[in-house]
């Protein structure tokens, strides 16, 4: 999709024009005249809209259209060719639902339009993010191509933008996997749902690497107690009652609750380096992407080992970069050689030359359920609130 890029359309008149599969970025339309909803499955991105009439389809049918864009823009219900109303903020959901059943993406796309916070965690989020209800769109294959393209472009985007923590990308990650194995050895899958669904889920692993590399170096660099610098009172109820997510099983614990400048510290203690994982990563989910790589940047830097070859020896870097820390400990070999998941890219060695992603991981299932991160986007919102920094090691002795 080629992008159309800081243009500016001033009084233009667009009778039946109807743009499809465009990308819109930094745009203007000002005291433009339409007579249909204009575009179609596109991105529209940071675009704004002067005196310039929408319809709800217009909303419904892309990615990216939000209300603080627009400056005294009427929003119809239907095509001026037919009898039409003209449409109020507070009662755009109830009208664009009120005649049709509308898709999970669509949901989510006037959600965001009424208010972006919905990314941070929702209902509508989550929708968009449940596998049924692609395997409905899978019907019309086209369709689906565009708009699974489409939204993860556009995930991809806010996340750049830092509006958007990594949680919706590692379960869109996981949601890719399970159209993969669902469609994997059905040799009447139209070849484009295949493409599009491998397309995203390859466009989408340099994310999930980044946060796996995020949580191994968190993961080996924790001590017997995890330190947060959080924002919130100084009664431990209030985050067993904020933070339940972590609390499950009893497997974390919240030790201390202490003074720490304005805000406080809170001090967990974890019993398993499962459970140690789970709080770790329910944290790095949290972040924006500028977040994750600050956390990367502060972390130390990964032990060095050294291998005989032929000729010499020969220094390599650590397993850090693309191996997790162990699950459990094993009697005299040390946490950080045990390997919890890993993963390869390239190449098939079949005819087809496929490129692809392995993963091998040493817990059974979903990656992400043993994370417990196969979760409601809503449920990790307070961990962002709550949960401002964790303290390294260093920061602790100090």
């Amino acid at each position: 999709m080629q992008p159309v890029t800081a243009l500016r359309l001033v009084t233009g008149r667009y009778w039946n024009l109807l743009i499809k599969g465009c990308r819109f970025v930094r745009c203007a339309f000002v005291d433009c005249v339409t007579t249909n909803k204009l575009f179609e499955t596109c991105l529209v991105l940071d675009c704004r809209f002067e005196r310039t009439e929408l319809q709800v389809q217009t909303i419904t049918g892309n990615f990216g259209i939000s209300a603080d864009q627009l400056w005294d823009c009427p929003i119809r219900s239907h095509d001026p060719k037919v009898a039409f109303d003209y449409v109020d903020l507070a009662s755009l959901d109830e009208i664009a639902t009120a005649k049709t059943r509308l898709a999970p993406v669509e949901h989510l796309r006037v959600a965001y339009f009424l208010s972006r916070d919905v990314l941070w965690g929702s209902d509508a989020l989550d929708a968009a993010l449940d596998a049924r209800g692609w395997l409905q769109l899978c019907r019309i294959p086209s369709t689906f191509a565009i708009i699974l393209q489409d939204f993860s472009e556009f995930l991809l985007w806010v996340y750049d933008r830092n509006e958007l923590t990594v949680h919706p990308l590692l379960l869109l990650h996981t949601v890719t996997s399970q159209l993969s194995a669902r469609f994997g050895g059905d040799a009447g899958v139209n070849p484009r749902v295949s493409r599009a669904i491998m397309g995203v889920h390859m466009q989408l692993s340099r994310s999930v690497e980044e946060f796996l590399g995020v949580l191994s170096g968190l993961a080996l660099d924790a001590g017997d107690r995890v330190r947060f610098v959080a924002n919130g009172p100084l009664e431990p109820a209030y985050y067993h009652l904020e933070l339940a997510h972590v609390f499950v099983g009893d497997e974390v614990r919240l030790v201390e609750v202490k003074p720490h400048n304005s805000p406080v510290e809170l001090v967990f203690e974890w019993v398993s380096q499962h459970s140690l994982l789970c709080l770790l990563a329910a944290f790095a989910a949290s972040r924006v992407q500028a977040e994750l790589h600050q956390l990367s940047a502060l972390l130390p830097p990964p032990r060095e080992e050294e291998v005989q070859e032929k000729g010499g020896r020969k220094r390599v870097g650590s397993r850090q970069s693309k191996k997790a820390p162990g699950l459990r400990r094993v009697a005299g070999v040390s946490r950080d050689s045990i390997e919890l998941f890993s993963y390869s890219m390239g190449f098939t060695s079949g005819k087809s030359r496929a490129y692809e992603l392995k993963a091998r991981a040493l817990l059974p299932g979903s990656l992400l359920l043993e994370l417990r991160l196969e979760i409601s986007t809503g449920i990790l919102r307070p961990f962002r609130r709550i949960l401002l920094k964790l303290l390294s090691a260093q920061e602790i002795s100090n």
